[in-house]
Formats: C-alpha cells, structure tokens, sequence
C-alpha cells in the first residue's frame, strides 16, 4: 500500500513540475528560424501566437518578416534576435 501511495505522490510532482514550464519567447518578439535545409541559412521573423508543446518541445507560430508566409517551428529551432 505505501509504495502505491508512493508512486502516486512521484507522479503528482512530475505534472506539477511540467505546468511550470512556459515559453521562452513571447508574441511581437522578433526571432531567428534555423533552416532544417542548410543549418547556415537563418531568417527573421515574428511570433504571431504562442503554441502547446509537441515532442517536449513548446511551438510557435511565426511570420517571415520579408515574405509574410507563416509556419509553425519550435522552441529549439529559434533564437530571438539582439537588438
């Protein structure tokens, strides 16, 4: 019974822990997007909305600054951009 009891509170801490995390970035920020084509080739855009996690990682829907096409890239794929 106590180890039940146990692994109920383990996995109360996990979820708890996983809420606490948030977006790095925020909407109207002006980040980099890595190309998965050639990792030298960058471009600027902005966050329009801030997307769920998929695969452990936050996502973000974001604006090409020149062209104005939109996609979706993750939190790992981005840097923001120093002004």
């Amino acid at each position: 019974m106590s180890t039940l009891n146990s692994m109920t509170r383990r996995n109360i801490r996990i979820v708890s822990v996983r809420e606490d995390r948030r977006h790095k970035f925020r909407v109207g920020q002006a980040i980099t997007v890595m190309s998965r084509e050639a990792e030298f080739l960058t471009s600027t855009f902005e966050i329009r909305c801030l997307l769920p996690e998929r695969d452990r990682a936050f996502q973000y829907r974001v604006k090409n600054a020149i062209t104005g096409r939109e996609r979706v890239v993750a939190e790992d794929e981005i840097t923001a951009v120093v002004s």
